[in-house]
C-alpha cells in the first residue's frame, strides 16, 4: 500500500506542476512518452525498513523530467526543470504521508530519453514513509 500511496502522491503533486506523469521501466519511455512536459517515474524501490509489522520504509526514486526544449536554451531548460523539481520535491516533504524526503540530485541528460530530441534531467531522492497498523499493507 506504501508503494501505491507514493506513487499517487507524486502523480498528484507532478500534476500540479503542470507535468504529465508516466510511470513504469526505462525501456517503455520509447513508446509511451508523447507529450511535454513530463515525468517519467521509475519503479520506487525499497533501499530500507525499519521494523517488522509496523515502521518506516524508505524508497529510492528516480524520476526523469523531460521537456521539448531547443538545444541552443538548455542551460534555461534545465534550470527551469531544477526549479520545478524543487517545488515537488517540497510539496512530497509536506504531504500527510511522507515522514521525510532527502537526498536530493539532479543531473542534466546529455541525450534525448527518446527519439523526439526533447531535454531530460534525472532526479533522485529518498522517501520514508510509514508502514503497519494504520495501513493495509499488500
Amino acid at each position: 500500500m506504501t508503494r501505491k500511496l507514493l506513487i499517487e502522491t507524486l502523480r498528484k503533486i507532478v500534476s500540479d506542476c503542470g507535468y504529465a506523469f508516466h510511470t513504469g521501466f526505462a525501456y517503455r519511455m520509447e513508446s509511451e512518452l508523447k507529450t511535454f512536459p513530463a515525468v517519467w517515474l521509475l519503479p520506487p524501490r525499497v533501499i530500507d525498513t525499519e521494523g517488522r509489522c509496523q515502521g518506516l520504509k524508505k524508497y529510492g526514486v528516480i524520476i526523469h523530467l523531460v521537456c521539448n526544449g531547443v538545444h541552443r536554451h538548455k542551460e534555461t531548460c534545465w534550470s527551469t526543470m531544477e526549479k520545478d523539481v524543487r517545488t515537488m520535491y517540497a510539496a512530497l516533504a509536506q504531504a500527510e504521508c511522507v515522514k521525510s524526503v532527502d537526498a536530493l540530485t539532479c543531473n542534466p541528460g546529455e541525450f534525448s530519453l527518446t527519439n523526439r530530441g526533447e531535454l531530460s534531467l534525472t532526479s533522485e531522492f529518498t522517501v520514508m514513509m510509514p508502514f503497519g497498523v494504520t495501513q493495509t499493507e499488500e
